[in-house]
């Protein structure tokens, strides 16, 4: 999996609207203990992902309840 900002950068451009916006956060690995192995690095990423996606839920929820009024458009 290649994660380099210019290959995301290109997926996202070639995958979203004109009209949408898109914010992209870091979320830090260096409190994690990564494996060397490429396919167990990419699990963990994974898990840290998922954990981050969880841990800030409400707050996106309610950024996207605020944006929706605001707007008068869907935000997920």
């Amino acid at each position: 999996m290649s994660t380099d900002t210019a290959t995301i950068q290109k997926w996202f451009d070639a995958h979203v609207d004109d009209d949408e916006i898109l914010a992209v956060v870091s979320v830090s690995t260096a409190e994690e203990e990564l494996p060397d192995d490429d396919a167990d690095k990419e699990i963990a990423i994974k898990r840290i992902a998922r954990r981050f996606r969880s841990g800030t839920r409400q707050s996106r929820m309610s950024v996207a309840g605020e944006a929706q009024e605001l707007f008068e458009r869907k935000v997920s």
